[in-house]
């Protein structure tokens, strides 16, 4: 507390350089499930953040779709907030 100094910066992403010198970028696997009517607005969302939809699975019980998709991390930095008012708060997601 005092003497001290503290501050907080907003979330980065971190990059590696591979050995042929290519710029690599943490990859990570989102799985959400979402009402039916709510799928394709999740879609969107997602491919717009670059996003490659893997697998999609609809007739789930409820009415449900479980959608995978592939995605950078700097593409899902903020997304959850988006997610949230898209589904209404009904959807599911991880990463």
């Amino acid at each position: 507390r005092e003497g001290f100094e503290l501050s907080v910066s907003p979330p980065a992403v971190l990059y590696r350089t591979s050995e042929g010198g290519d710029k690599l970028e943490p990859i990570e696997e989102v799985i959400a499930d979402v009402d039916d009517e709510n799928a394709g607005a999740v879609i969107e969302a997602l491919t717009a953040r670059l996003g490659e939809l893997q697998d999609m699975v609809s007739g789930l019980p409820g009415g449900r779709t479980r959608l995978t998709f592939k995605a950078p991390t700097r593409g899902l930095v903020g997304f959850r907030a988006q997610f949230t008012n898209l589904t209404r708060g009904t959807g599911v997601a991880t990463r």
